[in-house]
């Protein structure tokens, strides 16, 4: 004899949105943190129609004619979310039904932050904490599984290895600092400029690497050409210091005509890449 809802609070931590619900809960989909007096006061808080002032501004006070139970669900110090209640009968909410209400959003609560916690290590793993670009070991499992889709369906895959140019250069003049911050400003743009269904991962120090499966060699050449030159446009300052230009040399390579595997194709873009920095850094190679 129940109606109810389990709340998540969102990232920026500015608004409760819905994740689950049955009955007539007579409480909105979505709302702000203060909208709600057990958020607010970080516990309990009962309403009834014997008291309507204090219902919460999320419950619609127009239909609701029976008590309503708002739990704040807190882990680890920090709240995650609401159980919202409402109760068909008028008569108060027992204290046995206040109790076990407590214990389930407590319940809810922890399951929630150990999946956020499975999730922030899941992350951890698969990505670059410097740049948040995927990292080498995502790299080699998503390559592998792009490759055996493509012989499947004979499409192509374009590997793009991207190098800074001098990057020990930015390190010695202007410091580590500056170093890192290079590289976040250039991932970010590589990051900007793949398709949905690509992917941009460190490889390692300042070489990044550009999977784009269903492209062809030629589309990568010039794709290639449009990241050198958008990572030339780039401005970067550091204590009212004008950093000088970024480039980037890039070798091209594509599944099927340079490798039929992992290993393979990545060297032959590293072969590429190579051929870029003999020709003077700033350009494009194709293997």
């Amino acid at each position: 004899n129940t109606h109810g809802v389990v709340y998540l609070i969102n990232n920026s931590e500015n608004l409760l949105q819905e994740i689950a619900s049955w009955g007539m809960t007579n409480s909105k989909s979505g709302f702000e943190p203060h909208d709600c007096w057990a958020l607010r006061l970080g516990n309990k808080h009962i309403a009834d129609p014997s008291t309507p002032g204090i219902y919460c501004k999320h419950v619609d006070c127009d239909t609701n004619h029976q008590p309503t139970l708002c739990l704040p669900m807190i882990a680890k110090g920090k709240a995650l979310g609401m159980l919202y209640l409402r109760f068909d009968s008028p008569n108060p909410i027992s204290e046995l039904i206040q109790e076990l209400s407590g214990t389930v959003a407590q319940n809810i609560a922890m399951s929630f932050a150990n999946l956020k916690l499975q999730e922030k290590l899941r992350y951890q793993s698969l990505r670059d904490p410097l740049t948040g670009l995927y990292n080498r070991r995502f790299l080699q499992e998503f390559l592998e599984k792009e490759i055996d889709r493509a012989r499947r369906q004979q499409q192509f895959i374009g590997i793009l290895m991207i190098d800074i140019d001098r990057f020990k250069k930015f390190n010695d003049i202007y410091g580590h600092v500056v170093g890192d911050l290079v590289l976040k400003v250039v991932c970010h743009y590589l990051y900007s400029q793949v398709r949905q269904y690509d992917i941009a991962c460190r490889y390692g120090g300042e070489e990044l690497v550009i999977v784009m499966p269903n492209a062809a060699i030629e589309d990568m050449v010039i794709r290639a050409e449009e990241i050198r030159l958008g990572v030339k446009q780039l401005k970067l300052e550091y204590k009212n210091l004008d950093i000088e230009a970024i480039t980037v040399s890039i070798g091209v390579s594509c599944f099927p005509d340079d490798g039929i595997d992992t290993s393979s194709l990545i060297q032959a873009a590293d072969r590429a890449l190579y051929q870029a920095k003999e020709a003077g850094r700033d350009c494009v190679k194709r293997c």
